[in-house]
């Protein structure tokens, strides 16, 4: 099983046409075991009903399950106190940024708004509005 080698070289195909990179064709040396993946295939419950239980029975990556889990909880709760806090000071130091940025923003905006000394004259550009008719 394993000893499979490339066979002869075929044309790739692109767009109808031979392209000049070749694609290796594979000679399976042993046609009698073969892999399936079921969880891919459409009809992989009707696999499972036909195959005998002990090809398909899920096999549990680990032992004891609650254990696994409990280690991985106890390893999380610690680095996830230390993610959640440097969150939190970069959350603060973002809302520290954007208000001292509004703040600046404001204090300009008050500048340019006070009038300037002087005789104030009036500017009407383009024509009046039409007045509406009443029938």
């Amino acid at each position: 099983m394993g000893q499979c080698h490339p066979l002869a070289l075929r044309p790739q195909i692109q767009e109808r046409q031979e392209a000049t990179r070749t694609i290796s064709l594979i000679a399976h040396e042993d046609d009698g075991h073969f892999i399936m993946n079921l969880h891919a295939l459409h009809n992989a419950t009707l696999l499972r009903k036909i195959l005998p239980r002990h090809l398909t029975a899920p096999k549990p990556l680990y032992v004891n399950r609650k254990a696994r889990h409990c280690e991985i909880a106890t390893g999380l709760r610690v680095t996830q106190a230390a993610k959640r806090s440097l969150t939190a000071a970069k959350s603060k130091a973002t809302r520290d940024a954007n208000k001292a940025k509004k703040q600046s923003r404001l204090a300009t905006i008050v500048e340019e708004s006070e009038p300037e000394p002087g005789p104030v004259e009036e500017v009407h550009r383009g024509a009046k509005k039409r007045q509406r008719r009443e029938n």
